[in-house]
């Protein structure tokens, strides 16, 4: 009773502060009262977790200037997309993170969340994270005028070029921007800079030097 008391606090400042996580604390609660300070223990790494999640939103948030009901809105999103296997299911503070950046490079609101759950998909299918698929995601986006509504395309695309150049989807994202604004100034398709890159490297040049503009 005594480490109800002391907790209760603790629950209810967190559910006042992301409403989005209510269920999942009352359910972790509940789970602590029944089973003793064994499950306390998981309680902890649960408001951690969760203070995590809030953090990453809240410094996206920086970007996308939304009111507490709209961030609340994409934090409920995030959440539902980071249990599906659709997505990936990543961290959902790792893709609270990505968005971040995902606005930085222009897109917010829900061309972001679609970007954001390309980029989930595109990060573990190329082994990698969801913050290094989104950086490469929307530099191709950018550098080919395209729109969010595009993202899952070039998604598959540079999927496709992980798949047959012999380099990491890091390294891709590390050198392809390099690359992006020379190739789309000079009309030059990502599938066509793809099949380069993947000659080039299959024969035995390095990524980094296999695109160099």
């Amino acid at each position: 009773s005594n480490l109800k008391n002391v907790l209760e606090p603790v629950i209810n400042g967190i559910k006042a502060r992301l409403a989005s996580m209510n269920e999942t604390i009352r359910n972790v609660g509940k789970g602590m009262v029944a089973g003793g300070a064994g499950v306390g223990v998981g309680f902890g790494v649960a408001v951690k977790s969760a203070a995590s999640f809030e953090s990453a939103l809240r410094n996206a948030n920086t970007m996308m200037r939304l009111t507490e009901s709209e961030l609340d809105a994409v934090a409920r999103t995030i959440l539902a997309m980071s249990h599906d296997a659709k997505s990936g299911s990543r961290n959902a503070t790792e893709l609270a993170g990505s968005l971040f950046n995902i606005t930085s490079a222009g897109f917010s609101g829900a061309e972001g969340l679609k970007i954001l759950r390309e980029a989930a998909r595109g990060a573990t299918a190329g082994v990698t994270d969801t913050a290094t698929a989104a950086s490469l995601l929307t530099a191709v986006i950018n550098s080919y005028s395209l729109s969010a509504a595009d993202a899952a395309k070039v998604s598959d695309q540079l999927f496709k070029i992980n798949e047959l150049a012999k380099i990491t989807y890091g390294e891709l994202a590390q050198n392809l921007g390099s690359v992006l604004p020379v190739a789309a100034a000079a009309s030059v398709k990502l599938e066509d800079v793809g099949a380069a890159v993947a000659v080039l490297t299959v024969g035995g040049i390095p990524a980094a030097e296999a695109m160099t503009g």
